[in-house]
């Protein structure tokens, strides 16, 4: 759901270390890829000023195979079960995460899931995408207003939220759960 994803230090990356970059990125469906050298990320990408210009997608880098997950080394593999998404919690510089990814097979029901999220646009930070059965929802906090938009992103539904005090995530997490379209 990244607007583009960067390979850093690309001056130092082997051959193979790329490959495997842009196989991680086309699983996941990233629409935009690039390279930078040196770690220089020009600083008009961080407030997407530059990203109107088109830039290099480098599909014929992408290979599968066994390496094609390296540069995931050391993460969690844990994969999210139908209805059982995967939630992980984190904090560090006086600010609380947590992040659920959901089954592909998961699929929402776009008015309980704005409404459901809408209660937490107080949120320092609300980023996520959620898969509505055939069409895709982005969702986002901006400037604390809900912002909801579709998407082209047709990846496993995710969401992470950021706030400045913590919050009771099982809630949050199970509003998400309310949301989901269940089999009549």
């Amino acid at each position: 759901m990244a607007d583009l994803l960067v390979a850093s230090k690309g001056d130092v990356l082997t051959a193979e270390e790329k490959a495997d970059f842009y196989a991680f990125a086309a699983e996941r469906g990233a629409m935009r890829t690039a390279e930078i050298e040196h770690g220089a990320l020009p600083f008009a990408w961080l407030d997407g000023m530059s990203l109107d210009k088109p830039l290099p997608m480098h599909p014929d880098h992408a290979h599968e195979g066994e390496n094609a997950l390296a540069v995931t080394a050391g993460f969690d593999q844990t994969q999210p079960q139908p209805g059982r998404p995967v939630m992980r919690e984190s904090s560090g510089q006086g600010m609380y995460a947590c992040g659920w990814i959901f089954h592909p097979s998961d699929v929402f029901v776009a008015d309980r899931l704005v409404a459901g999220l809408a209660a937490h646009k107080h949120m320092a930070r609300l980023k996520g995408v959620f898969q509505l059965g055939g069409e895709a929802l982005a969702v986002q906090t901006v400037g604390g207003r809900l912002s909801v938009e579709s998407s082209i992103y047709r990846g496993e539904s995710r969401i992470e939220a950021i706030a400045d005090v913590p919050q009771d995530w099982k809630a949050i997490g199970a509003i998400l759960q309310e949301a989901l379209r269940t089999a009549a």
